[in-house]
């Protein structure tokens, strides 16, 4: 039986052979040519077509998407140098955070891999994440030879990206429906009102002055139900 190491070199080979088919101009269906920080990964996913038997033993939840865009980086120059741009667009700050530095993927004559994980920086200064249930795998490859390297430039400049749920996540948060959200709000909504209600109209100060020794902050405990019907009980003897 494969070790999960043994099952990730292996997997990490077939993924290089497959950047090599589509830098070749192969057309992969369930390859995408689509930049992984275009969107936030629910988003990203949503139509797209995972990879074929991917996620068949639990309701989709492991299905794996293959991403074949350009490298961005921050420099305004254009040059394919310097920090990369990992900022997903309309994520609110979010974006792909580097786990480990790239590696070898040792046997496939060049290729490499670096992991990430979706989320925010818990401050600014911080390298701590809050990760947000998203993993992806970027794969890259230099060619052995320079002059080669340099003949395909447009194709190097791309890179194959593997994008997933962590499995770490899996069954702490389950998505919510829209009926839900919405019935969720409307019940807030109803207590937000009800408070404001009660806030504007209970009658605490006639109480107190039936007992002015109690500190108000017990009355201000009381249920709204138990104040008015008291409010009513000492009306009754006036």
């Amino acid at each position: 039986m494969a070790s999960n190491d043994d099952s990730r070199s292996t997997d990490n080979k077939a993924s290089i052979a497959l950047l090599r088919r589509v830098r070749a101009g192969d057309h992969v269906h369930f390859v995408h040519h689509v930049d992984v920080c275009d969107a936030v990964p629910e988003v990203l996913v949503a139509d797209l077509e995972p990879v074929p038997g991917t996620g068949a033993e639990d309701d989709g939840y492991s299905r794996i998407w293959y991403f074949y865009h350009a490298k961005k980086y921050k420099n305004a120059r254009g040059d394919t140098s310097g920090h990369r741009q990992r900022a997903v667009t309309g994520g609110g700050g979010t974006g792909w955070h580097s786990e480990i530095r790239r590696k070898d993927v040792q046997g496939s004559g060049g290729g490499t891999f670096c992991t990430f994980s979706y989320g925010r920086k818990t401050d600014p200064s911080a390298r701590s994440i809050d990760r947000m249930g998203w993993c992806m795998v970027e794969y890259d490859f230099v060619a052995a030879d320079k002059k080669q390297d340099e003949a395909a430039a447009d194709s190097s400049n791309y890179v194959l990206c593997k994008v997933y749920r962590s499995p770490r996540a899996k069954g702490k948060s389950a998505p919510v429906s829209a009926s839900s959200s919405k019935n969720a709000s409307s019940k807030t909504n109803k207590k937000r009102k009800a408070s404001a209600f009660i806030g504007r109209n209970l009658p605490i100060f006639p109480i107190y002055l039936f007992y002015p020794y109690v500190p108000i902050r017990k009355y201000l405990s009381f249920s709204y139900k138990f104040c008015l019907n008291l409010l009513k009980f000492k009306l009754n003897f006036i």
